[in-house]
């Protein structure tokens, strides 16, 4: 293991990360602030494609993680939200939001972002009403699920105050969200030093390099077994790519690891029946694996 370069990646990497996570986490606290779950779960009552279209435009706003975005769509649907335009939501927040698109931007360029971020979208709007129309909502637990937390957000409306506390309000929690995020980062960026400086470049050429045609959908699988945020595996996806891996095998594992992670599709059992969750983990891997190819077309 080379100990010097593998340092010198590390504290590269840590360099950018804090710079961008600075700038994401005061993104996410002017939209924590100014967008609650109860002002969602009210637009989200409309059951016609127009539902579906503002679930999926509130879902690419909001930046909860995944894990609580499946507390969060139960809470809506106990609220009156319609079952389409919840799962259409439900489908584009941990997919396309806004750390997501910023690390993809970083990662693979604007003009296959903008294209990941318009056919997961209209993606999300379609399936949440066909989903709707053929009564999958049948399919769930019926059960209610009190006391949530997101990630960084909270239930309740926020009165109306003056600007300068909310300003207050929105550099506090964009702080305290960056202090979270600093563990991840770290371990993202150790882990990505570290492969760079065991894993030989060859090996990752011939077993995920762009000429190998099954390394998208291996790698789509492969994030399944993956329960770490997106800012975790943004250090170690760009060390992957540096290294030989290709793009389409990069994008297919991250939205896995992002959309259903082996703990995320064990939660979503005690919610959702066989049939709903089958749908669900087909439609991620569909999307993941489909995204992908077209990714290396472009």
């Amino acid at each position: 293991m080379m100990l010097m370069p593998t340092v010198q990646v590390f504290m590269t990497m840590m360099v950018q990360l804090v710079l961008l996570f600075a700038g994401i986490s005061l993104i996410l606290g002017i939209v924590n602030e100014f967008i609650s779950k109860n002002f969602i779960s009210r637009m989200l009552t409309n059951e016609s494609l127009r539902g579906n279209f503002i679930g999926a435009t509130l879902g690419s706003l909001t930046p909860f993680c995944s894990i609580t975005t499946i507390p969060i769509l139960v809470s809506f649907m106990n609220a009156g939200a319609s079952f389409g335009s919840s799962m259409s939501f439900f489908l584009v927040s941990p997919l396309v939001n806004p750390v997501i698109i910023s690390l993809f931007w970083i990662l693979f360029g604007w003009e296959i972002t903008i294209m990941y971020g318009l056919l997961c979208f209209m993606a999300a709007v379609i399936l949440g009403a066909v989903w709707e129309r053929l009564k999958l909502f049948e399919k769930i637990k019926h059960h209610k699920i009190s006391n949530l937390s997101s990630c960084n957000s909270k239930d309740l409306e926020k009165p109306e105050e003056r600007f300068h506390i909310r300003l207050q309000r929105i550099f506090k929690s964009s702080w305290n969200q960056f202090k979270s995020l600093m563990p991840f980062l770290i371990l993202g960026a150790g882990l990505g030093a570290i492969i760079y400086g065991l894993v030989p470049e060859g090996w990752i050429v011939n077993i995920a390099g762009p000429e190998n045609p099954w390394a998208i959908p291996v790698a789509a699988l492969a994030g399944t077994s993956l329960y770490v945020g997106v800012e975790t595996m943004f250090p170690i996806t760009k060390i992957l790519l540096d290294m030989g891996m290709g793009i389409g095998a990069v994008m297919a594992l991250t939205i896995t690891a992002a959309g259903i992670s082996v703990p995320e599709v064990i939660f979503l059992s005690s919610i959702f029946k066989m049939k709903l969750l089958l749908v669900y983990v087909s439609t991620i891997l569909v999307i993941s694996v489909g995204m992908g190819y077209i990714s290396v077309i472009l």
